[in-house]
């Protein structure tokens, strides 16, 4: 580890950094209002949850393709 890192004391639930990926999923089956079951599109939003611990702090969620 460098030595320019320091550990720190976290509490549970804050020792991991967790990242959110949603998928977009209309348009894809013929008629308004239903799904294809299973399937996606290759683009949507992440998002980060906040973190104390690792001193995250969440924005907006981020556009990806």
């Amino acid at each position: 580890m460098p030595k320019s890192l320091e550990s720190r004391e976290a509490e549970h639930g804050q020792k991991m950094i967790e990242v959110k990926l949603r998928f977009w999923t209309n348009d894809i089956a013929k008629e308004a209002g239903q799904i294809v079951p299973k399937h996606a599109w290759s683009s949507g939003v992440v998002r980060i949850e906040s973190n104390k611990s690792h001193g995250i702090v969440p924005g907006a969620p981020k556009p990806f393709h």
